[in-house]
């Protein structure tokens, strides 16, 4: 469980549905590619509008990530943990990017609390766009924060989470220590 603020590559999943047998995309080093994984692709393969002069532009400005989510299909969901020393609210953020308007939403899973149906910009594949989702009443303990991809089609970037009442700069967080999910 990871302490707040918390922000996690998408692929740093704990646990996931994947409902498609095969693996699309490419993720370079394969590490993203194993079976049991969600599809994943390497920026560096797609063309974008904010593709610049080398890799290391794509993952500044895109999605700060060499890989990222994609090819969701309906209500497949990823997982993530986090633990809270005290009540809280707290701001959730999804980076996302789709080519038309899609839904998805974030839940913190057996607490009752979700954030509804949340809907896509659908300005591209690699235009990722932060969502956000303000929590409240948060009580202390280890958490789990399911973000569901209703429609597919998604890309995910990452998500962050912080306590409401701090600092919206410290919203990006610790870099991410933890390594994919590989069953």
């Amino acid at each position: 469980f990871e302490d707040l603020p918390f922000t996690a590559n998408a692929l740093q999943y704990c646990a996931h549905s994947d409902t498609t047998p095969q693996n699309i995309g490419y993720c370079g080093s394969g590490e993203a590619d194993l079976e049991g994984n969600l599809d994943a692709f390497m920026e560096e393969f797609c063309e974008s509008t904010c593709y610049k002069d080398s890799i290391d532009a794509v993952m500044e400005e895109c999605c700060q990530k060499r890989c990222f989510i994609s090819h969701t299909q309906p209500n497949e969901y990823v997982e993530y943990l986090f633990q809270t020393t005290e009540k809280l609210n707290l701001v959730v953020s999804a980076r996302v990017a789709t080519f038309r308007r899609k839904t998805f939403s974030m839940e913190l899973v057996g607490e009752d609390k979700d954030s509804g149906t949340l809907q896509t910009d659908g300005n591209g594949w690699q235009t990722f766009e932060e969502q956000t989702w303000v929590v409240q009443s948060v009580e202390p303990g280890n958490h789990i924060l399911r973000v569901t991809f209703i429609d597919g089609m998604t890309n995910l970037c990452s998500v962050s989470i912080r306590n409401s009442d701090s600092n919206p700069t410290s919203a990006t967080g610790p870099t991410p220590t933890m390594l994919p999910a590989v069953d």
